[in-house]
């Protein structure tokens, strides 16, 4: 059973949480059926994914900037807007969270990316593991690894404005409550 586990501190700004991966057997290192790497960004050699998630738009939680630089120790995080792309790796246990952290910064770096924190987050069990973000234009990259070093998040968002895709007809609903003295509205707060 994978044992990563990490609720972003942002989950409750965001839409997309990242949460516990199903239990898998020890041995079983195939990737999660439909799921396959970021073009962004590849894989540790070994390493197989367990969940992935693909939103045409969504919010994910990027630690932006170290709040202590000289403790390299990030917890606040910024929500981003836009297309997103989250994959969670599991790895073989002769991978290290820092190994990851390591590579993703110069795989980051070398495609061009501006790496906008590179250090500790603090996940929600009170530990603190190697992340690294980047930026490239409107891209962002985060990579999160877990406390044992068996597993890591790869977050991808491509900053965007929401399409508005849902109309409401203020004349029909005037109309209505011209005739009746009310209009039934579903599926919003009132």
């Amino acid at each position: 059973m994978s044992p990563f586990r990490i609720t972003l501190s942002a989950c409750a700004l965001s839409l997309l949480c990242i949460v516990a991966p199903r239990a898998r057997a020890q041995d079983a290192q195939t990737d999660a059926p439909g799921c396959k790497d970021s073009s962004l960004l590849s894989r540790i050699p070994g390493c197989w994914i367990e969940t992935c998630a693909q939103k045409d738009f969504d919010s994910v939680g990027v630690y932006p900037a170290a709040e202590k630089p000289d403790e390299f120790e990030v917890t606040k995080q910024k929500s981003i807007e836009g297309k997103s792309a989250v994959v969670e790796y599991s790895c073989p246990t002769s991978v290290s969270p820092l190994q990851i952290a390591r590579n993703a910064e110069s795989a980051l770096r070398t495609a061009g990316y501006t790496v906008v924190m590179s250090g500790k987050i603090t996940n929600d069990v009170g530990s603190h593991v190697p992340a690294v973000v980047g930026k490239k234009g409107g891209q962002w990259v985060q990579v999160v690894t877990d406390t044992g070093g068996r597993a890591y998040v790869m977050s991808a968002v491509q900053e965007a404005d929401m399409a508005q895709e849902m109309t409401a007809d203020a004349t029909a609903m005037a109309a209505e409550i011209r005739r009746t003295g009310h209009v039934a509205v579903y599926g919003g707060d009132v």
